[in-house]
Formats: structure tokens, C-alpha cells, sequence
């Protein structure tokens, strides 16, 4: 779901044409292809999951350790995450709550934007500085580790629908209370 304005919900996310929309919407179509009355089909549609062992954070963490904790491209793409602790307890939640079903963004309720992310982290960590990694470089990069860029270029502006109108309480609905909790 790429949007750098308009929050994405399970109702009105608009899914793409490129690598990750197009998995994601194969994934569904499969899924939902087959329907049983007595099983209820829920897809998650996840985030990035923050936490301290294994993942995008350490590895970000490192990045801007190295000084190299600037933007990626622009910086104005929009990035959703999920602590882990409240992404283990939103399929808890979910599994307890026979009622929902469908598409569901296991995702904090508040995104931000790459360039906020990249400088809480650097404050959070007290690095003073973050070298930015203009396009051409990530391209480069996405070579050698053998990835797409769109995975760190696409906005993603996911906002939780089902989650919040279903009463799921976040321990750590924004970034900085789960910075804090992290580092």
C-alpha cells in the first residue's frame, strides 16, 4: 500500500503494482481461493516487527552506529512498524476474537515518515549525525545483498482499522515509547 498522504486501512488500502504488493496479493488470492464455513480465515498483513533480536532494528540500529542513520532516498516515504511484544500480543488478541476475520494491518497506529524515524533513532542512540543514502546507492546496494529498493523506498502508511475499532489496546502505539523500550 503506497501512500505518502492517506492512511491505509484494511477497507480503502490501495495495493500496488510492484514486488512486495504483487506477493502479498498472491498470497491472498490463494488464501482466500478456498473457504470452509467452520474455519475462519484470517490474513495478516504485517509491518515491520521492532525488536531487539533478529529483524530490521538491530540492523538499523547498526547502520546508524556506523554514521550511515541519514534518510533513505527522499525520506518522506512513510514507514509502519509494530513492537514486537505488541505484534505477539495483536495475534493473541486476534485468535481470542472469533468474530474478525479477513485482512487485518497488525501495524502501530502511527506511522511516520522515514526521515523522522532515522533521526528518533539517531537521538535515541546519540548519534549526532546520519550520512543520507541517496536512490543510486540503494540500487547499487540492493544488488550485492541481492533485494529489492522498494522495500526501503515505498511508503507504507498503514493505520490498524480493524485492530482500533475492535478495542486492541497498544502497549506502544508510538515510536518513541518503543525506542525506549528497545534501547
Amino acid at each position: 500500500m503506497h501512500s505518502e498522504k492517506n492512511l491505509n486501512t484494511e477497507e480503502n488500502g490501495v495495493i500496488g503494482d510492484d514486488f512486495s504488493m504483487n506477493i502479498c496479493k498472491s498470497w491472498e488470492k490463494e488464501f482466500f481461493a478456498v473457504h470452509h464455513d467452520e474455519i475462519r480465515q484470517v490474513a495478516l498483513r504485517t509491518s515491520i516487527v521492532m525488536g531487539k533480536n533478529g529483524g530490521a532494528f538491530p540492523k538499523l540500529c547498526q547502520v546508524t552506529k556506523l554514521g550511515l542513520g541519514g534518510i533513505q532516498g527522499r525520506g518522506n516515504q512513510h514507514v509502519s512498524w509494530i513492537h514486537i511484544e505488541d505484534f505477539c500480543r495483536a495475534i493473541e488478541w486476534i485468535i481470542h476474537h472469533e468474530y474478525i476475520s479477513g485482512c487485518v494491518n497488525v501495524t502501530a497506529p502511527q506511522p511516520l515518515t522515514n526521515e523522522e524515524l532515522m533521526k528518533k533513532l539517531r537521538k535515541r542512540l546519540r548519534i549526532p549525525f546520519g550520512i543520507n543514502s541517496p536512490v543510486w546507492q540503494l540500487e547499487l546496494a540492493s544488488v550485492f545483498l541481492n533485494t529489492e529498493t522498494e522495500l526501503l523506498l515505498k511508503s507504507r502508511n498503514v493505520y490498524p482499522e480493524i485492530l482500533m475499532k475492535n478495542g486492541f489496546q497498544f502497549l506502544y502505539p508510538d515510536i518513541d515509547s518503543a525506542l525506549q523500550k528497545l534501547i
